[in-house]
């Protein structure tokens, strides 16, 4: 008896869950102007431009393999969930280092609990490199950055190093500190 009774709602609660797991897949990644959002969503983002709201950016160690090219780290803000957004690698022309710098900030602005964000525009790129987790980063080179497997090597190093170990690729030797993305000593909070 209570098993017809469970059966005559069953299609009901069905109904209800699938309406709702597109919106709590969405509330989980974020709004689409986040690092969590572009990388949750990278299957169908890779090679196309996304705008991001960043809330301030931190220099990475420089490459050594091209000096054309700086690294950030661009910290973003979820406007809809009212919280952080997630972190993610850009790359610039060199000579807009200082602009970028200019424009976002190295630490965050607020207005009372409000957080001041400002749209940064460029193609999202998904790298596989072996060893390393997915590369996920922001270029703003229009295309001019093509990179090597080594300079891939170098920035899955600042994204997190090599899988199953913290800390440069091997053959680094004592190279800089760890610039991991989420352990930035509290200098890109968001």
């Amino acid at each position: 008896m209570i098993c017809l009774h469970l059966k005559s709602y069953l299609p009901a609660f069905l109904a209800l869950v699938a309406l709702g797991s597109p919106l709590c897949l969405r509330a989980a990644s974020g709004s689409e102007n986040t690092a969590s959002y572009v990388t949750a969503h990278i299957d169908t983002l890779d090679g196309k431009t996304v705008s991001l709201d960043v809330v301030a950016v931190r220099l990475m160690r420089p490459f050594t393999t091209n000096e054309s090219f700086v690294v950030l780290g661009a910290g973003t803000w979820d406007d809809e969930n009212n919280s952080r957004g997630g972190k993610m690698l850009v790359i610039a022309n060199k000579d807009d280092k200082d602009k970028l710098v200019g424009r976002y900030g190295t630490t965050p602005e607020h207005q009372g609990r409000d957080v001041e964000t400002k749209s940064m525009r460029g193609v999202v790129r998904l790298a596989d490199v072996e060893g390393f987790p997915p590369l996920v980063y922001l270029d703003l080179t229009d295309g001019a950055f093509e990179p090597t497997a080594e300079q891939l090597r170098e920035l899955a190093g600042m994204h997190g190093g090599p899988r199953g170990r913290r800390g440069p690729p091997e053959g680094r030797g004592d190279g800089p500190p760890s610039t991991d993305q989420d352990s930035d000593d509290g200098k890109l909070p968001y």
